[in-house]
């Protein structure tokens, strides 16, 4: 009987030696969490930067300006069984549960091939650093097909540091199709 295990509170802990040289000329620095599984806040030298949600999507915690030479991190989760209740309380009710105000894997809360085991984890976590522009997310878009050509569009959101103009060069199987595309970004994330 191993049930008891989500009606628990669960704090994850890890002390974070960072050499600070490395963070020196870096606009950005944070912290992703990624595969978050459960209702999460999270604490960085004991102060609170964020909340978790959503095991499906990564999330980002600004640090600028909060990162020693030795740090902790800190992620309690939350009861989830309180959570969901909560959540369909405040709502109305959706076939399925509460557990369907979740996102998190189904299979946690059971499957024909297995016990209900909702428990909590971290994917992954991982500190970056970086100055300039990164692309986060590519979607290309077929516009126009036939038998001799395809026609299409790139819808790119990135994530910049800096404001300026950006030239894009795009390749397809190594050749470049498209030279010196430009697009202004500014601060932040943008389509």
């Amino acid at each position: 009987y191993v049930q008891w295990v989500s009606d628990r509170v669960w704090i994850y802990e890890k002390e974070v030696i960072v050499d600070p040289s490395l963070f020196r000329n870096m606009l950005v620095r944070e912290l992703v969490l990624e595969g978050v599984e459960g209702y999460a806040k999270v604490f960085w030298n004991d102060e609170l930067i964020g909340r978790c949600d959503n095991a499906f999507k990564p999330f980002y915690f600004d640090l600028r300006d909060k990162v020693k030479a030795s740090n902790k991190l800190r992620i309690v989760f939350e009861h989830t069984g309180n959570v969901e209740r909560e959540k369909e309380r405040r709502a109305y009710p959706l076939p399925g549960g509460s557990r369907v105000y979740t996102r998190k894997p189904a299979y946690h809360y059971g499957w024909d091939w297995g016990p209900k085991l909702n428990g909590v984890g971290i994917g992954s976590a991982n500190l970056q650093a970086w100055t300039g522009v990164r692309i986060e997310h590519s979607m290309p878009v077929v516009d126009t097909i036939t038998p001799e050509a395809l026609e299409g569009t790139a819808v790119l959101q990135v994530r910049s540091s800096v404001s300026g103009l950006l030239h894009l060069n795009v390749f397809l199987d190594g050749k470049k199709v498209v030279t010196g595309y430009a697009v202004r970004v500014r601060p932040g994330r943008q389509e």
